[in-house]
């Protein structure tokens, strides 16, 4: 993308003028142009960075020969000739405090300049941010044991603080992420639904949401020894929803006093067998003797890669701990990858891209013994299952036993297929809503006044955790309706003449989309009347696309609409009126074959409202049959 890639996109151009070009005059130039007064401190970042790169012995792949890297942004391949989170080699504490003074240098200095060298300066500002956030990851919490003990209420509180720089840390790199994704002409790859795929090699992430998790296990067992169950319950209960611990206060009160059940068929393998593992390759079975307990675990067979995995269901934004044992009874090579453990999560077959899952074995040596390996992870808002998988990528003998998947935190019950908002409360209701990604924006839109703002600085798109996948399969009085109630925000009279509308759609959240999509245009400056477009997908392909004015509300100029949606096996049928809902023929806007088959066939239906300078009073997707009293 372009915040870290400019001086290279510079480069290559000035080099095909000239290719003898003098290299420190071109990075002048481009830090000149780019950064205006904050040339200087710029051009110590960039070479900074540089000189990480050179810290890399040179040679070809594997191990010890990584000048091949440059910066960042090879993680995509779990193969051994690039181990995991090799693009943060090279780096120490000391090259994140120096990066964050040149950061700090260059942003006073720009404060006076013009709005193109501000603007490029807060691009990068936000791009560092979420590399930084990397580089903590890796040089402070990646090391961390999880075996973690407190002794003292001195250092239960050392421990709470601990953790909450983990938080903080996660909480830094979702805003820089999401400012990122604010600006995709300038960061498309990161703003891409797979953007996640090009980082599956990573296992910093596992292992952060591990120790912050285990951090604040250690905090509440203490707790619980030394003032008691209450006294640990109050605790967490008193973690404001601001606080970056909030997330991991929930679950520590879902545990407080209750043991998770394994979600796992077999985990010990104590059937014998490989009764609910799939080996999706190499040669396994369960054998009698070697066992880290009871008498069965999983064995290799034979050497080369191997690969076993089992399905489970899950629901949004559960938590999950897996805990794992291996052992290598064969020594890999020097250049092997541990034995490792991924999660990876469906929306029915359509792969997830989220921050990926990877765990591993801190040692390739046989006389370690049996070792433990343990993550812990969240389950994204489109998830209904998650695929576990015990892996080996080299030539070797290696065992696996008593293998746990426990949730340790309870998602929102969500109704899929029915959803009801008036907006009424304090904030969005986050049992019914979730962040649209990839798009940007950093906090959920505000309600006001029985409404929420789709217009807020900042703000993020949203989806329902409903999903709507039989949308199109009923007929007659059981069909969906969709009814909303919106009106132009204050805004509209600022935007662009014509173009304020309520945008929102039902559609997956894959590449391949299956949709519709509306715009519903308020009547106003440069408009004489509200009009609504329609735009239906089917796998990525264009089936129907259509736009009506809706004459009967000329007049109702930057006014109230209340619209009903009907939906059928064909054909959608769309009312529009000025002074509450009205299904009869003068309300009428239009009725079209929508030209859809299967709404589900890349993915969950969700209902998605997105960002414009409007605010909807409420909102209602039923089958009228089943809508609740």
């Amino acid at each position: 993308d372009w915040t870290f890639d400019g001086p290279k996109y510079h480069y290559i151009q000035a080099l095909q003028w000239d290719v003898n070009a003098d290299v420190n005059h071109v990075m002048d130039e481009f830090c000149e142009a780019s950064y205006g007064p904050a040339a200087k401190p710029m051009r110590d970042f960039w070479d900074r960075l540089e000189e990480v790169y050179e810290r890399r012995q040179p040679g070809p792949y594997r191990k010890h020969h990584k000048d091949w890297l440059f910066y960042q942004w090879v993680s995509w391949n779990n193969g051994s000739y690039v181990q995991p989170n090799d693009e943060f080699q090279g780096y120490r504490k000391d090259d994140i405090a120096f990066l964050d003074r040149c950061i700090a240098t260059a942003t006073g200095l720009a404060a006076g300049d013009t709005s193109g060298a501000k603007f490029r300066l807060e691009r990068l500002v936000e791009a560092w941010q979420f590399q930084r956030s990397l580089l903590v990851s890796y040089l402070e919490f990646y090391p961390a044991s999880l075996e973690i003990a407190v002794t003292s209420d001195k250092n239960r509180q050392a421990v709470i603080q601990r953790a909450r720089h983990v938080a903080e840390t996660r909480r830094a790199r979702a805003i820089s992420l999401a400012r990122m994704r604010a600006h995709p002409a300038i960061n498309p790859r990161i703003s891409s639904i797979g953007f996640w795929s090009n980082c599956s090699a990573i296992t910093i992430f596992s292992h952060e949401n591990a120790l912050l998790d285990e951090l604040c296990s250690a905090a509440t067992r203490f707790h619980i020894e030394t003032k008691g169950r209450a006294a640990a319950t109050r605790f967490w209960q008193s973690v404001d929803r601001s606080d970056s611990l909030h997330a991991a206060a929930k679950t520590q009160l879902a545990l407080i006093g209750k043991k998770p059940d394994n979600r796992l068929t077999n985990g010990d393998f104590e059937s014998g067998n490989l009764q609910g593992w799939v080996v999706e390759r190499g040669q396994v079975a369960a054998s009698k003797g070697q066992a880290r307990s009871g008498d069965f675990s999983a064995a290799s067979t034979t050497g080369g890669p191997l690969t076993i995995s089992q399905q489970v269901r899950v629901s949004p934004f559960e938590r999950y701990r897996l805990t794992a044992w291996g052992r290598y009874v064969t020594r890999p090579p020097d250049t092997s990858v541990a034995m490792e453990a991924t999660v990876t999560f469906l929306d029915g077959q359509q792969a997830i891209y989220v921050e990926p899952t990877r765990c591993m074995l801190r040692t390739l040596d046989p006389a370690d013994g049996w070792t433990r390996l343990r993550l812990t992870v969240s389950v994204p808002s489109q998830a209904d299952s998650a695929v576990i998988k015990l892996k080996r990528n080299f030539n070797g003998n290696t065992l696996w036993d008593d293998v746990v998947l426990e949730k340790i935190r309870p998602g929102p019950p969500i109704k899929h297929g029915e959803l009801l908002d008036t907006f009424d409360g304090q904030q969005l209701d986050l049992a019914r809503w979730t962040h649209m990604s990839p798009h940007g924006g950093v906090h959920p839109p505000p309600t006001a006044d029985g409404s929420l703002v789709m217009d807020s600085e900042e703000s993020y798109p949203v989806n329902s955790l409903a999903r709507f996948n039989d949308l199109i399969k009923h007929e007659g009085p059981g069909r969906y309706r969709l009814r909303f109630h919106v009106t132009p925000s204050p805004t509209t009279k600022t935007a662009r003449p014509g173009s304020a509308s309520f945008n929102f759609s039902l559609t997956n959240s894959q590449t391949s989309v299956t949709r519709m999509l509306w715009y519903f245009y308020f009547n106003g400056p440069g408009r004489t009347r509200p009009m609504v477009s329609c735009f239906n997908d089917q796998s990525g392909v264009r089936k129907f696309s259509s736009s009506w004015n809706v004459n009967h509300l000329a007049a109702n100029r930057e006014h109230d609409l209340w619209c009903t949606f009907y939906f059928d096996p064909t054909e959608v049928t769309v009312f529009a009126a000025a002074n509450g809902y009205d299904e009869s023929e003068k309300s009428l806007v239009c009725r079209y074959k929508h030209g859809l088959s299967n709404m589900a066939a890349n993915g969950s239906i969700h209902l998605g409202l997105f960002k414009g300078p409007y605010r909807i009073d409420e909102i209602q997707l039923v089958r009228p049959r089943q809508q609740p009293k």
